[in-house]
């Protein structure tokens, strides 16, 4: 089976508030992918968040010890 490269934009909350078409698209991408484990999503997904959407989640990271970070809807919640 072939698996087909997809390419996924970087997300900047500046350009679009309520990121829905993005989270879409990223959940699609875990779903192709069979990326299923929850700490996988958030770290695939912090490697896609750019100018203030990256720096909200460094400092979010830094001051949680990364324990806020560990559930999708709660990130979810949080980043939108």
């Amino acid at each position: 089976m072939h698996k087909v490269k997809i390419g996924i934009t970087k997300f900047n909350d500046d350009d679009n508030r309520d990121g829905t078409q993005w989270v879409s698209k990223i959940k699609k991408y875990f779903a192709m992918h069979q990326i299923y484990d929850q700490d996988d999503n958030i770290n695939i997904t912090a490697m896609y968040l750019d100018k203030s959407a990256c720096v909200w989640f460094l400092w979010w990271y830094s001051k949680s010890g990364g324990g806020l970070v560990r559930e999708w809807d709660t990130f979810k919640k949080n980043i939108f």
